[in-house]
């Protein structure tokens, strides 16, 4: 994904993908071409464009390309107060359509700055479609060549401008751009929030199963991120929520049960903490330096981060000075220089004290929702630890339960929380892990579930 130099800042602030973007417009032969689109794969190939609408809108995405192909149905988003409308035509489709299915390439613009664009195995790949000058371009065309070090993936095509460190051969956009190569399908189009009177039929009639049909009308592969923590110090922060809990369970010197600390109303709430967290992890870039995403996570106690992986022959010093360059802060290298990562924290929510489910409800709802989207999620029950057998004023049992669950699927967040009843519902941790060689990106979630 294209991203500007200025994502959110560690402090809490935050700032939405479109305003991410860097959207360029340019002109070849007279027709304009649009680069910088927030490119995903779509998995509904029946209803892709309902998918389209669904991610516009939670994007805040008004214009869209749609590449529809045998092997694959991809979609580029761009928000229309950037300069991209709708009948301009999305460079990175014209060339996908125009250089075949594994090619990197770099054109020269009349402007002294360069075009780039990458697809591999017929995809269009994320974050390749953009424009800037000489240095940026250069060093993202290395990036995305050493991507593919190591894997089973590889470029049958390497074009670049004369001078270039990568050009097996050059072309011109003014050569291969002309009107016989350019097609309706490859403009933009104006994404409709919304549904049709047909879908709209469709949802009416199935609302037993409206919940699974929303989940899988949500399906997000990749996101795009900011800020970073390392592992160690998510580890240490996760320890410290387990204290907590533990030292408010105990709460000793209480008279009786009804005294003690309620663990959930210092939590921040299921919707409290993916309001704080998605936009965090949205925001981690697949590659940085050219080392690639491994894995990020947040907390609801209020850090969040991402580790990275060397990959090729990309430096610790090359990761370091990327850091440095979109964070302004240090990078910490960790496994000996091949993983590293940086940190940060936000403000946490507070909690609610709600009134707790009883058991058996809170088990039921939990089970019905997962068992609905297809997803292993058992409740593990917390054992009350009995106090020492003659123990003068011992401590007060809970008049509540505590169960733990883990939960790991490729559905979005949004999706895997949409229908369970939230009361005595808390996330401890959201994690996303990413696969670079299968571009796929899988989610865990771990957190509690309180019932009386």
């Amino acid at each position: 994904m294209a991203m500007n130099n200025q994502p959110a800042s560690t402090d809490g602030s935050t700032t939405s993908l479109a305003e991410m973007l860097t959207i360029t417009v340019f002109e070849i032969n007279g027709h304009s071409l649009v680069t910088g689109l927030l490119w995903e794969k779509l998995d509904k190939p029946r209803s892709f464009m309902s998918e389209a609408r669904t991610k516009g809108k939670e994007y805040g995405m008004d214009i869209v390309a749609i590449r529809d192909t045998t092997t694959v149905t991809q979609a580029g988003f761009a928000p229309k107060n950037r300069g991209a409308y709708k009948g301009m035509y999305s460079f990175a489709h014209v060339m996908a359509d125009i250089l075949g299915d594994n090619c990197l390439a770099v054109f020269a613009l009349p402007d002294e700055r360069y075009a780039l664009f990458a697809i591999l195995d017929g995809g269009i790949v994320p974050g390749s479609d953009q424009v800037g000058d000489r240095e940026t371009i250069e060093n993202k065309q290395n990036e995305l060549r050493n991507l593919v070090g190591g894997t089973s993936h590889r470029w049958k095509r390497l074009i670049a401008p004369e001078g270039f460190s990568l050009s097996d051969e050059t072309l011109s956009l003014e050569d291969i751009i002309t009107p016989r190569v350019l097609k309706r399908a490859q403009q933009l189009k104006q994404l409709t929030f919304g549904l049709s009177r047909s879908e709209l039929t469709k949802v009416v009639g199935a609302v037993a199963i409206v919940v699974m049909v929303a989940g899988i009308a949500m399906y997000l592969v990749h996101r795009h991120r900011a800020a970073v923590l390392l592992e160690q110090q998510l580890r240490a922060q996760q320890d410290a929520i387990n204290t907590a809990k533990a030292m408010a369970v105990a709460a000793a010197g209480m008279q009786h049960a009804a005294q003690l600390a309620h663990p959930w109303a210092t939590m921040a709430t299921v919707d409290d903490t993916l309001d704080a967290c998605l936009p965090k992890l949205r925001q981690f870039p697949l590659s940085l330096g050219g080392w690639v995403l491994d894995n990020a996570k947040c907390q609801s106690a209020g850090t969040f981060g991402a580790i990275y992986k060397r990959m090729g022959t990309q430096t610790v010093e090359d990761f370091k000075a990327a850091v440095m360059a979109r964070y302004h802060a240090p990078a910490v290298i960790l496994d000996g220089g091949d993983a590293g990562g940086v940190g940060g924290s936000y403000p946490a929510a507070a909690g609610s004290d709600e009134k707790l489910p009883s058991d058996q409800d809170a088990k039921d709802q939990f089970n019905t929702q997962f068992q609905a989207l297809g997803i292993a999620a058992p409740l593990t029950l917390v054992p009350v630890t009995p106090p020492p057998p003659g123990q003068k004023d011992p401590p007060p049992v809970p008049d509540w339960k505590t169960y733990t669950y883990t939960i790991k699927t490729e559905l979005t967040p949004t999706a895997v929380f949409a229908g369970v009843p939230h009361d005595g519902l808390r996330i401890t941790e959201v994690a996303e892990a990413f696969d670079a060689t299968a571009a796929k990106l899988t989610w865990t979630f771990t957190g509690d579930q309180y019932a009386r």
